[in-house]
């Protein structure tokens, strides 16, 4: 499944930032697998948790501010960095303000990738969206349009925009990931030395399971398997996500690509391995449909598309957006992603399990 780890270089230490999150599990669960030494850093309340998930598989480094903190402890030695720490909107029960976006997004990596220059990383790897490639303006024909998004898509949203009005925190959490990434490219013009990987997945979905920290409540769940849950499921309370989102990847290829690019070969051009990440769009109604086929059994708490139709108000959900994939399968080396039908059952099947134990407040 994976490429061996590079036993030709000096060092196979990597890494990896956000591992108590949703993908950041996933990644360094795979990283192990494919043979890499791993380092996670994580806010000192999740730091106990993570040493009880890996035992001796993984050192753990506090590390409770990345927009200023010091990562001489947690680079020393490393070859690679994966950095994937960042709020998604409305994280919890509080939504970060726009500056607070900006400030993990631009400032955190920035922080992060000027220390591992300093320290000798020679191989970088960002997880950015999708939504640092569409135009969060128009977020209809964003995603409802005979457009194919390609690694020349920008969102054009600049600094002056963001904190300059009010913006859903979905157009904000996209704002602030294609202002740090046009940073990243700048800085990776100057680092010619360093070789530069920035992903851009669609929304993703999958299995929850097997991350570190399991969810307690429906409000701890990664935002995007709730996206999901809340778009195709009867349920007693609103949950402010935005309907539409056909642009999709699975959980586990987005991890396998995270893990795929430390093994990939360097580009001499800057900004090449600006990689997008996304499986055939669908939507909630083709999703909603699937479901009452192959799980019959929870036909009465799905939604009909009656009312489907009746969220989305005039709003096309066609979901006929494309991404153009083929640079990721070039350099990645993968041929297929995970269908749309397949991840849409794993992601239910496991919140299904997970919702057992809920308590909502």
């Amino acid at each position: 499944m994976y490429s061996p780890a590079e036993k030709t270089s000096e060092r196979s230490l990597v890494l990896i930032t956000g591992a108590s999150g949703y993908i950041g599990g996933y990644v360094a669960k795979d990283a192990l697998k494919a043979g890499y030494s791993i380092r996670l850093t994580a806010r000192t309340p999740k730091v106990e948790t993570l040493r009880k998930e890996y035992g001796s598989e993984a050192e753990i480094v506090p590390l409770d501010d990345i927009v200023s903190g010091d990562y001489s402890e947690a680079l020393e030695g490393v070859s690679a960095i994966i950095h994937l720490a960042s709020p998604l909107p409305a994280s919890g029960k509080h939504e970060v303000a726009a500056s607070e976006h900006l400030r993990f997004s631009l400032d955190g990596t920035m922080n992060l990738l000027r220390q591992g220059a300093a320290m000798g990383v020679k191989k970088m790897i960002i997880c950015s969206s999708i939504l640092a490639v569409t135009d969060m303006d128009n977020m209809q024909n964003a995603f409802n349009s005979n457009h194919t998004y390609t690694a020349e898509d920008w969102n054009p949203t600049t600094t002056k925009v963001l904190l300059g009005s009010e913006h859903h925190p979905w157009w904000v959490y996209g704002a602030s990931k294609a202002i740090a990434e046009r940073e990243v490219w700048k800085f990776a013009n100057e680092h010619p030395e360093i070789d530069f990987t920035v992903f851009q997945p669609g929304f993703v979905y999958g299995p929850t399971s097997g991350v570190s920290i399991p969810p307690r409540g429906s409000s701890e769940i990664p935002s995007t398997p709730f996206l999901l849950y809340s778009n195709i499921f009867k349920l007693p309370f609103k949950t402010g996500f935005p309907p539409v989102v056909p642009l999709s990847v699975d959980v586990r290829d987005c991890a396998r690509a995270h893990v795929l690019a430390l093994s990939a070969p360097p580009s001499t051009e800057v900004g090449r391995k600006r990689l997008l990440l996304s499986a055939p769009s669908f939507t909630w109604a083709q999703a909603v449909e699937h479901l009452r086929t192959v799980r019959p059994e929870l036909r009465e708490r799905l939604l009909s598309e009656a009312e489907i139709n009746e969220t989305y108000g005039a709003m096309p959900i066609g979901g006929v957006a494309r991404v153009d994939c083929e640079r990721a399968k070039e350099v990645l080396g993968f041929s297929e992603f995970i269908s749309w039908q397949k991840m849409v059952e794993d992601c239910v099947d496991d919140l299904l399990e997970v919702e057992k134990g809920w308590k909502f407040d």
